[in-house]
């Protein structure tokens, strides 16, 4: 649960920072000169691409492992050969 609250407060922040981004020309200029051709992700697409992977986690069906139903398990039998006596 903790973890969903998480991921969800990181997408807020990923939004806030895109609207800072979009509307302060300073942050425009620095985020050009300092992260170069990356810059772009600020106006939104870091949110976007975050969001789709939350959709893509918290959406997709639980992962289970395949526990075989007993019906299915293969009981292991000890074989022990079978000796001869010997006769006195």
């Amino acid at each position: 649960m903790m973890v969903r609250v998480q991921s969800v407060l990181i997408l807020l922040l990923f939004l806030w920072i895109a609207e800072e981004y979009n509307y302060n020309e300073a942050f425009q200029s620095w985020a050009a000169g300092t992260m170069g051709g990356l810059g772009f992700l600020f106006g939104g697409g870091l949110a976007a691409i975050y969001a789709g992977i939350l959709i893509v986690l918290y959406l997709s069906p639980p992962i289970t492992t395949a526990k075989p139903r007993k019906s299915e398990r293969r009981e292991m039998v000890v074989m022990v050969p079978r000796t001869r006596r010997r006769r006195p």
